[in-house]
């Protein structure tokens, strides 16, 4: 799914920008930005959206998103109220010509060219890198001149060596984003994070886009290479992932929980997104 372009606040004094968010919420509209962005995620648990994938984030997660993919973080509901437990993660956003145009085309370079490259399709590394860096992410937050440019170089070293890496997304950048696309997307996305336990009908997000129902149809497959029924059934299995980790409901409960009103298609949809059932799907985070 496309999304809307976001400015990152440049910095005079550094190549790169080091950002903290110590938030209620994470900034959840699905947007992309020119620069390359790691992120370690301390606190906060909800939705990830990378390129076309709907996961979950947790706290540990350490990711890697690509120049101009499309994601958002959307944390769970308790942390859109008065009482939210609070987000808080540590970011590094560098652009590849930051160091100069042709810095990692060096033969010293090419891992790092190479985890850049895949970045493309978002990636998330395994609980052994994350505890090997996690204190060097966070001395990013004090550190400048070169030891920062250092430690930099020393993350992306580290993380270019990592194994156990998961791909998020089969994502690949093609044309350049139209604000006024984004803009309509994004209204179609927030209303489902937002609705996704109840009955969404078709008619209800093409008037959101201004568009018919066949033509909301051709213009959400022609922008997101997937169907919207496919979307929804996606982000709702994708709920219901996060609600079988937790462990505080059934199957049964969760079906309805994230918007299905019966068990068999619940269970149908979930098989075709996740390649096996609810039930085998939680026999085996169980393990």
């Amino acid at each position: 799914m496309k999304a809307i372009p976001f400015s990152v606040p440049s910095t005079q004094t550094a190549s790169f920008r080091v950002q903290v968010d110590d938030v209620p919420h994470f900034y959840d509209r699905l947007h992309h930005h020119p620069e390359i962005q790691i992120t370690l995620v301390e606190k906060g648990e909800g939705s990830l959206f990378v390129g076309d994938s709907i996961s979950s984030f947790a706290p540990g997660d350490l990711l890697m998103i690509g120049a101009g993919v499309p994601h958002a973080f959307r944390n769970d509901a308790a942390y859109y109220t008065a009482e939210s437990p609070g987000a808080y993660a540590v970011s590094l956003l560098f652009e590849t010509h930051a160091l100069g145009r042709d810095f990692f085309e060096l033969p010293e370079m090419q891992h790092i060219q190479k985890l850049i490259q895949g970045a493309a399709a978002g990636l998330k590394f395994s609980v052994g890198i994350t505890k090997v860096l996690r204190s060097r992410m966070h001395q990013m937050i004090a550190a400048d001149g070169f030891g920062r440019l250092r430690t930099l170089l020393d993350i992306l070293h580290a993380l270019a060596q990592a194994k156990g890496v998961e791909k998020l997304s089969t994502y690949h950048l093609s044309t350049a984003p139209i604000s006024a696309e984004y803009n309509r997307l994004n209204a179609v996305f927030q209303y489902c994070m937002d609705h996704y336990a109840e009955p969404i009908r078709l008619e209800e997000v093409a008037a959101l886009s201004n568009l018919s129902v066949s033509a909301f149809c051709r213009y959400f497959k022609l922008h997101t290479r997937k169907t919207f029924s496919y979307f929804l059934n996606e982000l709702r299995v994708g709920m219901a992932c996060k609600l079988l980790s937790s462990g505080e409901s059934t199957v049964a409960e969760i079906c309805y929980q994230v918007g299905y009103n019966n068990l068999s298609n619940f269970n149908r949809q979930f098989k075709r997104i996740k390649g096996m059932t609810p039930t085998v799907y939680l026999k085996k985070i169980v393990l």
